[in-house]
């Protein structure tokens, strides 16, 4: 007969002291709270060169100029 993971864990839980109780139940929480969060918010400097395979190709002057025209209506 197949025995309960999460039984047979608070069972060796229970034979701890109070103190590596409270160890295991900061440690749960953590890795709880890590699989809840949404995706982390990237670092800014981490975003460094991110689409550059895009821009390789434009003429940054022009771009700009386009976009400055465009501002007019």
């Amino acid at each position: 007969m197949a025995t309960d993971p999460t039984r047979d864990v608070l069972d060796q839980i229970r034979l701890l002291s109070q103190e590596q109780q409270h160890e295991i139940l900061r440690e749960v929480e953590k890795l709880v709270s890590a699989n809840d969060a949404p995706s982390v918010r990237p670092r800014i400097l981490e975003l460094k060169g991110l689409g550059k395979e895009i821009w390789s190709t434009i003429d940054v002057d022009e771009y700009l100029n386009r976009e400055r025209d465009s501002w007019d209506g």
